[in-house]
């Protein structure tokens, strides 16, 4: 018996009509299934690294992701911050329209504008609410009352 390629043989002998049992034989080419493993481990390791690199390329776009939530968050944060900043500078400067600084003497008893020619001896910065009721209006520079 002589195999010309890999799988199973059924064989017997026979004689004068007498059949032995079959037999079966199992062809094996060892090295092409050594070949044919060796392919199928590069194929499993090529797909694990595949897998790998897929997995990772996806955490960092999870992370470039995440960073840029964060940084626009920081960026609406900071803008907010800037807008209450404009907000509270808005309101001092109403209240400091609606309460103007204006001035008074050592020794007088009017409140005056800035530059007024009274103001020439002495001048003491006050708010116009700190001075209404105490001092009265300057005639000649016309100050807010």
């Amino acid at each position: 018996f002589i195999a010309t390629k890999d799988g199973s043989y059924k064989i017997w002998a026979e004689h004068d009509g007498i059949k032995s049992n079959n037999l079966t034989l199992k062809v094996e080419d060892k090295a092409a299934i050594a070949k044919q493993k060796a392919k199928e481990e590069q194929e499993r390791l090529a797909a694990e690294k595949a897998k790998k690199e897929a997995e990772e390329k996806a955490a960092q776009e999870a992370a470039e992701a995440q960073a840029k939530a964060e940084a626009e968050a920081q960026a609406a944060a900071q803008a907010q911050a800037e807008a209450q900043q404009q907000q509270a500078q808005a309101a001092a400067q109403a209240q400091q329209n609606n309460d103007p600084t204006v001035y008074i003497t050592n020794t007088g008893g009017k409140y005056h504008r800035a530059g007024c020619r009274f103001l020439k001896q002495s001048q003491i910065e006050k708010h116009l609410s700190e001075v209404k009721g105490v001092y009265g209006p300057c005639g000649v520079c016309n100050p807010p009352q």
